[in-house]
């Protein structure tokens, strides 16, 4: 069963954030596990990255330690669907001191190989407590894909 977002649900409290690549759709999958995976992996612009932890297997858990403004930003998830080079789908929720913060959401990214060394990501979390959460993580998923988007360059 898959974990896709629908993306004709019509909620506005759903994020989508599309980008496309100029490469191969396997290339995008791989330099996605790495640069979300990755120890060296820095974090969005202004968030570095203090710690990650990955189990990427279905059912496996995540959990990645950010900094910003000197304060840590703890998250966690777990994957419900990993489909090379198709689809990756996770938990994502803030953890708190008491467990985890106000909602816990479903990301969902799928990588559509549109032409030949062309390629979408589509990434969609949701669904979201309010639209001001979701321009939140907008803002966040648009640092981490720009990063990302270097990250590719590089490895070209």
């Amino acid at each position: 069963m898959s974990t896709n977002l629908n993306p004709s649900i019509g909620d506005d409290r759903v994020l989508t954030v599309t980008r496309l690549f100029d490469a191969p759709r396997d290339k995008v999958w791989a330099a996605w596990i790495e640069f979300n995976h990755a120890h060296h992996f820095d974090g969005p612009a202004g968030h570095p990255m203090k710690s990650m932890r990955s189990d990427l297997r279905v059912g496996g858990t995540w959990r990645n330690v950010m900094r910003y403004e000197g304060k840590e930003l703890r998250q966690r998830g777990v994957y419900r669907e990993v489909k090379p080079p198709e689809v990756l789908s996770f938990t994502f929720a803030w953890e708190t001191d008491v467990g985890i913060g106000d909602a816990e959401t479903l990301v969902t990214v799928t990588f559509e190989e549109i032409a030949p060394g062309k390629t979408r990501l589509t990434l969609q979390q949701g669904v979201f407590p309010t639209t001001q959460t979701r321009d939140g993580h907008r803002a966040g998923w648009n640092r981490a894909l720009d990063a990302f988007t270097q990250f590719l360059a590089q490895r070209q």
